[in-house]
Parts: structure tokens; sequence; C-alpha cells
């Protein structure tokens, strides 16, 4: 019997059995009734571990760099290097909990991490509670830091060492949506930074937890984050965050370490329209007693760690493609980008304040996808700090997600 024939019969018995004509109502049960059991036919003779339960997914990204990343100095050489191939899989162990991981292996294989690894529990359609090694919910990029989702080959620089994406901590917390979506907060605790392995030159980025690599863990912070996507209309997106991080000690015991604690602020925000797509980003670090720290840690005037790290950018794209041609899949951005950061905007001992940790950054770039989720990228970055040092640096790469 054909599947029309299938389902008008059963129409038909229904409408025996009520006595009534089918309305919306029916039509709506006999609509469920029919996915249920094309559901069911699907999964006679699968085994649990099906792909209705488990899935797979990554991304990865190679790039060149002339001079290498890292260096100041404009007559160091080029280096290549397959910068990171993640592979991530999810699995469903019942419709409210879930399982997602990633494995990142960074610099051809060179190192291996744990990016994150999340188990979700669904309490409503509007709260979920989260565990295990959390991505720390800071900024734009630290949660989705797919290559496809920026354009240059590079990270910004703020969201590498202001915010040090990526930035895993082992803890819990609860995810929250509303407003169909429109307004989502997360609010979690984890694992507190390890002020021990800061440094001037990076900031706060050596004191990640890394997920749980065998990590300090007496102190623990409190970090929370809030979006918003207002429903404005028209040919007009706009998308707000603010995130907040406290550590109120970060020294996890360590005697020479005692009293320092880290406080941290970030605002974004997103604007799309007519083709244009304008992202910005805020971010300040405040290290209690830093001048402490500095003393514990030995460091010199060229290692000082400020007791402010903060640092900004803004990008703006302009998407050319659909000028000329309807293929929604495809797209080539021009972009320009302006950064600032300094890992010294302020300290408590005046004589120890590094110039050259005050950074301007200006980049400009194109970015190709051929199709949604590869992109072609090409940029060249101007550096200039206060003591004056500039360089140019030129970058090609590669980005794929799936």
């Amino acid at each position: 019997m054909s599947g029309k024939n299938r389902w008008g019969s059963l129409g038909m018995a229904v409408l025996l059995w009520t006595g009534t004509p089918a309305h919306a109502d029916t039509e709506k049960e006999l609509e469920d009734l029919r996915q249920r059991v094309e559901k069911l036919e699907r999964e006679k003779g699968k085994p649990s571990f099906g792909s209705d339960k488990l899935r797979f997914f990554g991304y990865g990204e190679a790039h060149w760099n002339n001079p290498k990343t890292g260096t100041m100095a404009q007559q160091d050489p080029a280096q290549g290097d397959f910068h990171r191939l993640v592979l991530g899989w999810g699995y469903e162990f019942a419709d409210w909990v879930r399982l997602e991981t990633e494995v990142e292996f960074e610099h051809a294989g060179g190192t291996l991490e744990l990016e994150y690894a999340a188990l979700d529990f669904d309490l409503s359609d509007h709260l979920t509670a989260t565990t295990g090694a959390l991505l720390v919910p800071l900024g734009m990029l630290n949660e989705y830091h797919e290559p496809t989702l920026f354009w240059s080959v590079e990270r910004p620089e703020v969201e590498r060492v202001v915010i040090p994406t990526t930035w895993q901590e082992l803890g819990f917390g609860i995810k929250t949506r509303f407003l169909e979506e429109r307004l989502k907060y997360r609010a979690y605790i984890v694992q507190a930074v390890d002020a021990g392995k800061f440094s001037g030159a990076t900031g706060i980025r050596g004191g990640r937890g890394l997920g749980g690599r065998q990590t300090n863990a007496s102190d623990f912070a409190f970090v929370h984050r809030a979006e918003y996507a207002p429903d404005v209309g028209g040919d007009f997106d706009l998308d707000l965050g603010a995130s907040h991080y406290l550590a109120p000690e970060a020294n996890h015991e360590q005697r020479d370490t005692q009293g320092v604690g880290v406080r941290m602020y970030e605002a974004d925000a997103r604007v799309r329209t007519l083709g244009f797509d304008l992202r910005g980003t805020y971010a300040l670090a405040d290290l209690a007693d830093a001048g402490e720290l500095n003393r514990a840690l030995r460091t010199s005037q060229s290692g000082t760690i400020g007791s402010q790290i903060s640092g900004w950018y803004v990008d703006l794209g302009y998407h050319l493609l659909p000028l000329f041609i309807d293929k929604p899949d495809q797209d080539l951005v021009l972009f320009v980008r302006n950064e600032w950061m300094d890992l010294n905007d302020d300290t408590q001992e005046q004589s120890l304040k590094n110039d050259a940790r005050e950074v301007k950054i200006v980049t400009t770039g194109v970015a190709y996808f051929p199709v949604k989720n590869v992109a072609l990228k090409g940029d060249v970055e101007h550096w200039d700090d206060r003591v004056q040092d500039k360089l140019t640096r030129v970058n090609l790469g590669v980005a794929f997600t799936f």
C-alpha cells in the first residue's frame, strides 16, 4: 500500500471512530502520529549509537605569516603553520541530557588540548544546567571562536591576550534564554586563573586552566554574561553583549601571591545593515595587589604585569558579493580593523611601566567564502607601540568548519 493510501485509510478510521469530520486538531494529531511512525521505522534495527544520537563536527585553519607572529622585528623570517585542527562530537543520552566536546591539535599536532567538554541538562524550555570543562562566557569569540566567524587570518589581539581566547575552566552553571532566544544569560562558577603564571608579555593568558589539566583548584571565580538581540525590524540586525568575571583570590594557596585577585569587565556590540557589518569589543582586567605579584615573580621592567590590562577593537566589514551575484552560500568581505591594547595600562609602581606593552594595530584585508563554511583570507597588519617600534605583517590563511 502506498504511503498516501496508508495515511488516507488511517484518516478514514479516525473519522469512523470519532463520528466527526476532520478538523485542524485532528490533522495535527495525524501529522504527529505520522512523524512518530516514520521515526520508529528509521530506528528499527539501529544500535543505540546511531546517527540520531551521535554527531561529529569540527574546524581547522592554516596560516602563512611574514614575518612570523609574536615578533616586532621586521627582519624575522616568514612562517607557515597548520595552526589548529579541532575534532568534536556530541552525544544525546536523552532528549534533555547531552554531551558536547572538542579536542584540539595545535601546530600540526605538536600540541594536544581539550577544547571543552560540557554536559548539559535541560531543566525546562528556558533553563539548562551545565558542568564540565566549560568555555568561559567572556566576549564575542571565546565561546564561538571558529575561524569562519571572523574575517582576519589571526584572531584579534584583544581577544587573544586581554581576553585569553580560547579560555576554558572546570566548573558548573546555568544557561537561560527568553523572548524566543533573543535574550540569553549564562552564570558559571569555575576554577580561578592562576596568578603565579601571569606575565608581562601575555597578561593573564598563562593562568588559564586549560580545561582542567591537573591545575591548581583552591580558588574559584564567578563569571556571567548577558546577550540581547532586540527585534528592531527591517534590514537592521543588532546584537549586544556584556560579561563580568570575578576571582576574589587567584593565588591557589601559593604564599608568594597572597592577596592577588582578578576582576574583568567586557562589553561588545554588532550591527548589520545594507551590506555593512560593524563589530566592537572593549575589555578591562583589574588585578588586585599587582605590585606584590611583580615582586613575587621577580619581574623586571620588561616583564611587568600591569594592575590594569585593557584593550578594544572595532571591525568594519562590507559584504561585496551580493552586489554582483545572487548566491547566498558565497560571500566576499572587505574589512578594516582598528585595535588598541595596553598590558601596562596601570601599574602600582610607575617606574616599572613598560611602554612597549601599549600597541596599536590596524588590519585591512579580504575574506572570500566560496561556500558558507570555507574561507580564504588575506590581510596586512600595521603594528605600532609607544617606544616607536613599527612592523608590517602580511598574512594568508585558509579556514573551514564542518
